[in-house]
């Protein structure tokens, strides 16, 4: 089995994958010893990776290397199975294991658009032939809304979800700043959609993240899928990866 770490801005997620399935998952506000005690009590686990977009915690590092056979601490050096046109030094964790993710769902006979709608909404482009060629980054639905309380002197925080239909116009405040930051954020990732789609009309639109239920709803295109594990999908890939190689130098030497 293997335990897959993602430690995000806000949040820290697991998921145990076997044969390539997601048996488990869930997510905690801050991972700790007493948490990872009781996975590895409960299951067999001999791999493990650990990706981390903000500050790694090497006291977790070292719980997992006390209990798995191999672990994988994701960084800039990590081998992948696909080209990386983009300059891995300054490239998220959590970017690249979206791009493995999506290689993994087309195995290279489609381009893809991949669209993480999390705190921040990034934006990967991996052409037909498995190459990731680069990508955008900008604020995502949440950091909408935080950006106006936070840099005006009267406009609140809006903290509830969007409502199923939306209206057009607001008709106070509160509904003015949710239907002005969500429409917005729902035409910037259609926008984005349809360009790619100019270009390459068979590309493959991937939607995760927090927000991507949002964005499955409203934006359209028959290309659109939703795959809401397709972080996890792509660290248990990279994961199963390093594998494959150290098995293949094991049987060089």
């Amino acid at each position: 089995m293997n335990l897959i770490v993602d430690q995000g801005n806000s949040i820290c997620k697991l998921a145990i994958y076997e044969d390539g399935r997601v048996l488990w998952s869930t997510s905690v506000v801050a991972l700790n010893e007493a948490i990872l005690r009781e996975v590895f009590a409960h299951n067999q686990i001999d791999s493990a990776i650990y990706s981390s977009v903000g500050v790694r915690c090497e006291h977790i590092l070292e719980i997992l290397k006390g209990h798995c056979a191999l672990v994988i601490d994701l960084d800039a050096s990590t081998p992948v199975p696909i080209e990386v046109l983009y300059d891995r030094s300054r490239l998220g964790s959590d970017r690249l294991a979206a791009v493995v993710g999506a290689y993994a769902q087309t195995l290279g006979e489609r381009s893809c658009l991949v669209i993480d709608a999390g705190t921040a909404v990034t934006y990967e482009y991996l052409d037909a032939e498995g190459r990731y060629l680069g990508g955008n980054i900008a604020p995502g639905l949440w950091l909408r809304f935080k950006a106006l309380a936070s840099f005006t002197s009267k406009l609140p925080l809006i903290e509830d979800l969007p409502e199923e239909t939306l209206p057009l116009y607001g008709t106070d405040t509160h509904s003015a700043m949710m239907s002005g930051c969500t429409h917005g954020f729902i035409r910037e990732v259609q926008g984005a959609i349809d360009d790619i789609l100019r270009s390459q009309a068979d590309a493959l639109i991937l939607l995760t993240g927090g927000d991507s239920e949002l964005l499955c709803k409203h934006c359209q295109s028959e290309n659109i899928r939703l795959i809401p594990n397709l972080v996890f999908d792509g660290l248990n890939r990279i994961l199963e990866y390093n594998k494959e190689l150290r098995i293949k130098t094991n049987h060089e030497d």
